[in-house]
């Protein structure tokens, strides 16, 4: 009915449309996850391709996290529903079968899907932009503040990656500006979460580099762009965007500092719940017994601030805003599967690329937009929403570098340096 060439190309139109609209629009992530498994499907149908991933043993086990997951969150709440919620949040898993065969045929798929990315970013760089001048007090994007700081702090720390990496000064300046871009981005939205990962993950990227044993002096060129830059940048921005990042680390419960003393608050109420069902958790979504309510009747209400938290609590914010915490209180145990896929795959892949390849600079990169993401579920809970569709699609280019690049070890660096 449709030759395969034909059909490649809708898959890669599909791919690159949804690089851009990441950024501009969140309900069509949904949408194209869900076109995602009809390509899959088509897959099957029509040319009888099994799901390929580059690994037998890594395809088992994301299939067991989808099937042992919707399993197991069955058994955690004895009801259809956490299951169901589980299905929901693990829809966007498939993206890696999508990507892989995909960029097994041709690498420079890679690079023209981050050229889309690119182009969604920018678009939605000046909506931040254009709403920061208009006054707005956090600039919201098109899909709101968490998703917006999210998608700032990510690019930021995937183009620190890349600045780090190459070795011409222009180049690196280049890439200094993006990553500038993205943390102007995330204090536009005043997103507290992305702005420390995008620090955090500049520690760690700068660490990788130096256990890679890339030449210390393209580091240093980094450095010293970034001295330079960074009196600049704060200069440029307005004290009073600043205000909110200064009491980042401040928990102190008053009524004042709601943001963060609820943080705690919400953390206190997850662990108290995880040691309720600590082998099988509550569920998905799903609190069977009603283990939040519990902990708020047990709150104290004898001041003005443990009156306000309380009451809070009781109109909402019923996560930790954690996504380790909501994984562990949802699925007890099996967070140690949901651990292997955040930190375990990705880590162990490009680590064991470094030994064959003498291309480190974009296994790193994507890795910073992982670590980024990582970074900021301390304190938001992005496995939850749509969001974590960002972290498989970097997943699933890292798998398809890393498990298909190791026969070509010289194609990226060759082609891209």
């Amino acid at each position: 009915m449709i030759s395969r060439e034909k059909f490649a190309k809708f898959e890669e139109i599909l791919l690159y449309l949804y690089g851009i609209l990441i950024f501009i629009n969140k309900d069509t992530i949904r949408f194209c996850a869900g076109a995602v498994i009809i390509v899959l499907i088509l897959r099957k149908i029509f040319f009888k391709e099994k799901l390929e991933c580059g690994n037998e043993n890594l395809k088992k086990f994301l299939l067991f996290f989808i099937i042992g997951g919707t399993i197991w969150n069955f058994f955690s709440g004895m009801s259809y529903k956490p299951a169901r919620n589980f299905l929901k949040m693990a829809r966007y898993m498939p993206i890696v079968f999508y990507v892989y065969p995909m960029i097994k045929k041709d690498k420079k798929i890679v690079y023209k899907f981050l050229i889309s990315c690119l182009i969604g970013y920018s678009i939605l760089f000046f909506k931040v932009l254009q709403q920061s001048r208009s006054g707005m007090y956090r600039a919201e994007g098109y899909a709101g503040i968490n998703s917006t700081g999210l998608l700032g702090a990510i690019v930021g720390s995937v183009s620190i990656g890349f600045a780090i990496g190459k070795n011409e000064f222009w180049k690196k300046s280049i890439y200094i500006i993006l990553s500038v871009s993205g943390a102007l981005i995330t204090i536009a939205t005043k997103g507290r979460g992305p702005f420390v990962s995008i620090i955090g993950t500049t520690l760690i990227i700068i660490g990788l580099y130096i256990f890679s044993k890339i030449e210390l002096k393209r580091i240093a060129k980094f450095l010293l762009i970034f001295i330079i830059a960074m009196p600049l940048f704060y200069k440029s921005i307005p004290q009073k965007n600043l205000e909110r990042f200064k009491n980042i680390f401040d928990t102190e419960q008053t009524v004042g500092n709601y943001s963060n003393g609820l943080r705690v608050e919400m953390w206190k109420n997850a662990i108290w719940r995880i040691k309720q069902n600590v082998v099988f958790g509550s569920g998905t979504k799903y609190d069977g017994e009603n283990l939040f309510k519990k902990y708020v009747e047990q709150m104290p209400e004898k001041t003005k601030e443990e009156k306000w938290y309380k009451d809070a609590f009781e109109h909402g914010f019923d996560d930790a805003h954690n996504m380790y915490l909501n994984a562990t209180v949802d699925n007890g145990l099996f967070v140690i599967v949901l651990a292997a896929i955040w930190f375990g795959i990705p880590g162990y892949l490009v680590f064991k690329y470094f030994r064959k390849s003498e291309e480190k600079i974009l296994p790193i990169s994507l890795l910073a937009g992982i670590i980024s993401f990582e970074i900021q579920g301390l304190f938001w809970p992005i496995w939850r929403k749509s969001q974590q569709a960002v972290f498989w699609i970097l997943l699933a280019l890292i798998i398809s570098l890393c498990l298909e690049g190791k026969n070509e070890s010289n194609s990226f660096s060759r082609g891209n340096e």
